[in-house]
């Protein structure tokens, strides 16, 4: 079965060819033009992107959606995490506002949430799963690998952030390996369902 990947972030590619390595995963067509997600909910924007790709290519198409959502902010940034500050910030400006909006905050509580989804152009069906891992945000900016929010969230059971564990680690237990794996039990499970006959 062929996939084509609904996203042009490389950090997201990496770790969704990692988590589902017995698919054949294409990536996203260039000359595609970017997505404007308008959802409201993860979800929403996930089946825009992976809707909109998958038309596109005539192949069935898998997108995800994912945020940081804090308690403190009440539930912020959720669906506007990769823009929150502005769209012309980076992730380590974001990192850095997020730390100074909580300055005087003792409710350092945040989760991280990503939706998956696979749509398929041929039954004009689609198929999602959620993954979510629970933590704290650190007090400062720490460690050089992976990206977004990373080298500030702690994830519970833990004392490192996301950037400061080797790549497997991370992945054995993010939000996104996560909601990939459930994606990937799913499409085990009853793949034929969404293809026709």
């Amino acid at each position: 079965m062929i996939f084509v990947l609904a996203t042009n972030n490389y950090g997201k590619v990496k770790e969704i060819r990692e988590i589902l390595s017995e698919f054949e995963l294409l990536e996203r067509p260039s000359e595609l033009s970017e997505i404007e997600e308008y959802g409201n909910t993860f979800e929403q924007n996930a089946l825009i992107k992976a809707r909109a790709v998958a038309l596109y290519t005539k192949l069935p198409a898998i997108a995800d959606d994912s945020g940081l959502e804090v308690e403190a902010l009440k539930g912020q940034l959720g669906v506007n995490s990769s823009t929150y500050g502005g769209s012309d910030l980076d992730n380590i400006s974001r990192c850095k506002l997020l730390l100074k909006n909580l300055k005087n905050s003792t409710n350092r509580r945040a989760k991280f949430v990503s939706v998956a989804c696979v749509y398929f152009p041929e039954t004009m069906t689609c198929l999602f799963a959620r993954g979510e891992i629970s933590g704290k945000i650190a007090e400062n900016i720490s460690g050089s690998n992976g990206f977004g929010y990373d080298p500030i969230f702690i994830p519970d059971g833990f004392k490192k952030t996301f950037a400061e564990m080797p790549k497997a680690q991370k992945n054995a237990i993010s939000h996104r390996a996560l909601a990939f794996k459930n994606l990937k039990s799913l499409l085990n499970e009853d793949l034929k369902k969404y293809l026709s006959s």
